[in-house]
């Protein structure tokens, strides 16, 4: 059974969405002569730059059917991800010669230019390293929820306000590196508190001022997290100030 995550995030500088089925993780561990990677990349025959047209997009899908009936059941589709006028399905088999009846198959497709590659990955990589979510990439995902939830209440999305970001960690030192360096991301350092009753005994709460606009939000909770993760933290939640939108009288 697959299930499926998606999250924006950049590849190589360039914004993307990511398509990740979490189910492969557990398949991989099972099947461990699937390490070869197939990746089949879709583009437009737009000029250089362009999205691809309405048609090009609906056949996005028959493309991929077309190409799990050709690399057979036993192969693991991993997910997909999304650039403008292009993307790139990700497939781990067993039998690495599978490659060429994609390729056959890419010189066939017409309304798509297809290209259809293999890579040897025994770690694969592709799948932990680039497509499978960490920290700050599943907190986009959440993120996004977030902001639809406070526009649904009435917020106002657009006004600033106080954005509180609450992280667990094993031990705060005096200097504290994290705290610095969060300092000179231009954070507020908030409330620090210890109970050691929990596992990540130390909370510390964050402080910035936003909108609630997912750009500026991701920003700021990719940027807190990867910090922390730095020294041992844990990013607990998220919350913010309501801003109730102003009725015209």
């Amino acid at each position: 059974m697959s299930e499926w995550f998606a999250y924006d995030w950049e590849l190589r500088g360039v914004p993307a969405q990511f398509h990740v089925d979490l189910q492969c993780a557990a398949a991989l561990q099972k099947l461990t002569r699937h390490t070869t990677l197939l990746y089949l990349t879709c583009l437009t025959r737009q000029a250089a730059g362009s999205d691809f047209s309405y048609l090009e997009r609906r056949r996005l899908d028959a493309v991929l059917k077309k190409s799990l009936r050709l690399l057979g059941e036993s192969t693991l589709y991993a997910g997909y991800i999304d650039l403008p006028g292009q993307r790139r399905y990700y497939f781990y088999t067993d039998d690495a010669r599978l490659l060429v009846p994609m390729f056959e198959y890419c010189g066939r497709e017409r309304r798509l230019k297809l290209e259809c590659t293999k890579a040897e990955e025994p770690n694969r990589q592709s799948y932990y390293r680039l497509l499978y979510p960490d920290a700050a990439k599943y907190q986009t995902a959440r993120n996004l929820r977030y902001i639809a939830d406070m526009d649904s209440r009435g917020d106002d999305l657009a006004a600033p306000r106080r954005i509180n970001l609450h992280f667990c960690f094993p031990v705060i030192r005096q200097p504290d590196p994290f705290l610095e360096e969060v300092r000179q991301q231009g954070f507020a350092i908030g409330q620090i508190d210890c109970n050691t009753a929990y596992e990540l005994p130390y909370s510390v709460t964050l402080h910035a001022v936003s909108a609630l606009d997912r750009a500026q939000l991701n920003a700021l909770t990719t940027k807190a997290i990867l910090a922390a993760q730095q020294y041992g933290g844990v990013f607990d939640r998220l919350d913010s100030q309501f801003v109730p939108k102003k009725r015209l009288r």
